[in-house]
Formats: structure tokens, C-alpha cells, sequence
């Protein structure tokens, strides 16, 4: 989970990139933020009801449908190709608050949940922090490695979600 948050970039930096760039006018971007939150709304809710059918699995679809926001948020130049990042960025969101707590829970006894959530927090907090503060430098250096860095981080996540479960299920049992 700590891949995904490190090349899930804020916001904020998807904004900057667009009113840098003129892409959008400067009243449209909390349109587009709207967008993306109403986006997560609905992937919200579609990948919980998925997690309880599928499990880790859903975390896994779920990156690969959003890891490529980038390549459209940031690497596209048409308002139509930009909002399908910006869809992608709030399908990413809405995994993420979501299935990815949802997770924890199912990995966690009841006694230990509460200090799992933390220490769930703790890391995917200092990995969207450390990432957000790599990518922001690169952006200024290459949007291209910018937006590999950005993919590539989230589709490691991706055998790491696979192992993660299989592992836990092997201890368990399951």
C-alpha cells in the first residue's frame, strides 16, 4: 500500500499542473476537484461491495484502473483526456479510503486492530509524504519522469497486494 501512496500525488499538485499549464480556466479546477470527489464516491462504494466479494483482489483492480491518472492528468493536453485522469485520480481515492482500510481489518484480530490502523496510517502517510515531495521535485526536472515514476510506484503495488495475501493466508491457514 506504501507503493501506491508513494506515486498517488495530492491534489494540489494535479491543480497546479493544470492552472500552470492553462489547461483549464482557474475557476473550472474546484469543478474538476468536485468531480474527482463525487468519482470517489461512487469507487467508494463499487470497490467495497467488490472487497467483500474478491478480497485483495479489488485492491488490485482497482490500482491498475488508477495508477495511470497520470498519464492523463498530467501528460494530456485535452480537456477530455484530462478528466479521465482526473476520474482515474478519484477511483484511487475512493479505493484508498476505502478497500484499503477495509484490508487492514481483514489481516488484524480485534486486539491488535487499533494499532494496525496506526501503523497503516503511519506508513502510507509517510510514503504519500515522501512521494509527494519526490514528484514534486521531478515535475520541476521532467513531467515524463514525473509520470513514469508516478505509474511504476502504484504497479508495484500490485504483486505486493497479491503476496501480502497469499502470505497472510498462509499463516492463517485460510
Amino acid at each position: 500500500i506504501s507503493c501506491f501512496a508513494f506515486g498517488f500525488v495530492d491534489f494540489p499538485l494535479v491543480t497546479m499542473h493544470l492552472a500552470k499549464n492553462k489547461l483549464f480556466d482557474d475557476s473550472i479546477l474546484p469543478l474538476l476537484y468536485s468531480g474527482a470527489m463525487l468519482v470517489d464516491a461512487v469507487a467508494a462504494l463499487f470497490f467495497g461491495w467488490l472487497f467483500d466479494k474478491m478480497r485483495t483482489k479489488a485492491l488490485v483492480i482497482s490500482t491498475a484502473i488508477s495508477a495511470f491518472f497520470a498519464v492523463f492528468a498530467f501528460g494530456a493536453t485535452s480537456p477530455g483526456m484530462i478528466m479521465l485522469g482526473v476520474a482515474l485520480w478519484g477511483v484511487g481515492m475512493g479505493a484508498q479510503e476505502s478497500v484499503m482500510k477495509a484490508a487492514v481489518a481483514t489481516m488484524t484480530s480485534k486486539e491488535h486492530r487499533a494499532s494496525s490502523y496506526g501503523a497503516f496510517e503511519f506508513f502510507f502517510g509517510l510514503a504519500w509524504f515522501l512521494g509527494s515531495w519526490l514528484l514534486g521535485a521531478v515535475y520541476d526536472y521532467s513531467l515524463n519522469t514525473f509520470i513514469i515514476v508516478s505509474v511504476a510506484a502504484q504497479l508495484i503495488a500490485l504483486p505486493c497486494y497479491l503476496l501480502s495475501e497469499r502470505s497472510f493466508a498462509d499463516e492463517n491457514g485460510r
